[in-house]
């Protein structure tokens, strides 16, 4: 079961968002995003918290789609990044906090 069929940004609260190879967490107060890969899936430059600029897709049954602020180093050399995830399995409401931690 999943507590929402889409995520557009404005809801609030945070999310836990599982794809079809990762999960991430999306807080929507604090307008960031966490991608925790799963067990086969290819490791990323976005394995990190980053803010999060914008969603323009995210909706179960279709990859998701968001936009992303670097931070540090990185700012000085790119104006955002993007994921694009495989196909969302489900959107479930998340407790608030920092998220738990993965080795990348």
């Amino acid at each position: 079961m999943t507590d929402t069929d889409a995520l557009y940004g404005d809801e609030g609260g945070c999310w836990i968002v599982t794809t079809s190879s990762s999960t991430y967490r999306l807080d929507l107060d604090a307008m960031v995003v966490t991608r925790i890969p799963g067990e086969f899936a290819s490791r990323s430059v976005n394995d990190v918290t980053r803010p999060l600029l914008q969603i323009l897709s995210c909706a179960v049954g279709e990859p998701g789609h968001w936009q992303m602020q670097p931070a540090g180093s990185e700012a000085a050399m790119l104006d955002y990044f993007w994921q694009r995830s495989t196909v969302v399995r489900s959107i479930d409401r998340a407790p608030a906090g920092d998220p738990p931690e993965h080795e990348v």
